[in-house]
């Protein structure tokens, strides 16, 4: 089930997936009693004095190929979905790759200003030393 979280669900997933699941089965069921039907009258149509006998060859031939194209159908369905699903995690991967590369670009910036930062003088170391200046008063003789 390509709609399943590994390792969590919820009751409207289940019945989610349950109700594809009968969809589907009752899908099968309809083709296939449709293509029988379609077979069986097809052929009494143009063949009406054939023995009956043909007629449920053909019907059963058609049971044949409508199996082929649902399970070719089914198929790429199966494959459509799986392909969606891969494209989504490979689009979030590829997302979570970029944030990763903007994070370090982000990091390696603030470590560079940084870095900038404490390489330049400060103002303020100056300025203890003229409070300093200030604070001595001259010597009177």
């Amino acid at each position: 089930a390509a709609h399943r979280k590994q390792g969590e669900s919820s009751v409207a997933e289940e019945v989610k997936g349950v109700s594809e699941n009968i969809s589907t089965a009752l899908h099968f069921i309809m083709a296939f009693v449709g293509s029988y039907a379609f077979g069986y009258y097809f052929i009494r149509v143009f063949r009406e004095y054939w023995d009956p006998t043909y007629r449920y060859l053909f019907g059963g031939f058609c049971c044949v190929l409508t199996l082929f194209v649902e399970a070719i159908l089914f198929i790429v369905r199966d494959e459509k979905a799986d392909l969606i699903a891969k494209n989504a995690r490979m689009r979030a991967r590829e997302k979570a790759r970029q944030e990763a590369v903007e994070m370090r670009q982000y990091r390696e910036k603030l470590e560079e200003e940084t870095r900038k930062a404490e390489e330049e003088p400060d103002e303020l170391e100056d300025a203890h030393v003229v409070s300093s200046i200030e604070d001595k008063k001259p010597e009177e003789d």
